[in-house]
């Protein structure tokens, strides 16, 4: 970046310079490689010179170099712009000041996590509350329970026995990625009456 606006720099000094030589040598339409090496002191900027300066209209060329110029300073000025607010968004490395937008978010998210936990634990108990929010179902749990600890289902299947028992399966998905193939997986939780008594593919 530093470089990038050095070079900038360095056109704009030289296009001030051409312009000056312009205005002292209205007799002329070229400049010799001599002039130019007096008047630039560099020789990587004298093919820049003399490709700026070798039209035939100086009047016209003065124009161009001015537009030129113009365009030179204000994408100067968009990179300085740009690059101070990318310093302004910078995230601190000494850890002096934090960004005090992710540093609230961090704090919102645990508050709320905190609040969630607080109440699955008055609401279900100890023991219950700490499996759900573990992400953990045993046998017994209600549907609301199990929804608490692992989330709305990817489907439901409802049936009924022929004793006239209410059954409900419910269908959790997830996939797994091994040696870069990804599979889709399922887990299964099984209700009669309103209560887990079954599940598959479920971690002890």
């Amino acid at each position: 970046m530093k470089i990038l606006i050095t070079l900038s720099l360095l056109f704009v000094a030289v296009s001030l310079d051409a312009q000056l030589l312009f205005k002292n040598r209205q007799d002329k339409k070229e400049v010799t490689y001599e002039e130019a090496m007096k008047w630039s002191g560099k020789a990587d900027s004298t093919a820049a010179v003399n490709d700026s300066i070798s039209t035939a209209n100086i009047n016209d060329k003065e124009a161009r170099i001015t537009s030129r110029m113009d365009s030179i300073e204000s994408t100067r000025k968009e990179r300085q712009r740009a690059h101070l607010l990318a310093e302004e968004s910078k995230p601190s490395l000494t850890g002096d000041d934090d960004d005090e937008r992710s540093h609230g978010q961090d704090k919102n998210i645990n508050s709320d996590q905190a609040k969630w936990e607080k109440k699955m634990i008055s609401k279900y108990g100890s023991n219950n509350g700490t499996k759900i929010i573990n992400h953990k179902v045993e046998f017994g749990f209600t549907k609301q329970m199990c929804k608490e600890a692992l989330g709305d289902p990817y489907t439901v299947n409802r049936t009924q026995t022929a004793g006239g028992v209410d059954q409900e399966q419910w269908v959790y998905r997830y996939t797994i990625v091994e040696n870069y193939t990804s599979r889709s997986k399922s887990r299964y939780l099984y209700f009669e009456k309103g209560k887990l008594v079954g599940k598959q593919n479920f971690p002890d």
